[in-house]
C-alpha cells in the first residue's frame, strides 16, 4: 500500500511542478506561482512514508538517540535549578 502511495504522490508532484510551469507560460503571470502550494502536501506525505519505508542507518540512530538524551538532560537541569 504504502509503494502505491508513493508511487501516487510523486506523480502528484510531477503533475504539479508541470502545471505550473505550463499556466506560467500560457498566462505570463506572476500570480500563476501560486500554484506551487499545491506541492506542499505531497511533499510532506513524501517524506513521512520515505522515513518509514527506509530505516535509518546505526550512526544517525545513535545522533538521534543522542539529541533526545541531550534534551531530557537538559529538561530536568533546567527543573533542578532553585531560584
Amino acid at each position: 500500500m504504502q509503494w502505491f502511495l508513493l508511487a501516487v504522490i510523486v506523480i502528484w508532484l510531477l503533475a504539479a511542478m508541470v502545471a505550473t510551469v505550463v499556466v506560467i507560460w500560457l498566462t505570463t503571470s506572476i500570480l500563476s506561482l501560486s500554484l506551487f502550494s499545491t506541492l506542499a502536501p505531497p511533499a510532506y506525505l513524501l517524506y513521512w512514508i520515505t522515513k518509514h519505508l527506509f530505516p535509518i542507518d546505526e550512526r544517525r540512530y545513535r545522533l538521534e538517540a543522542l539529541k533526545i538524551r541531550c534534551l531530557a538532560e537538559k529538561h530536568h537541569n533546567k527543573k533542578r535549578i532553585p531560584i
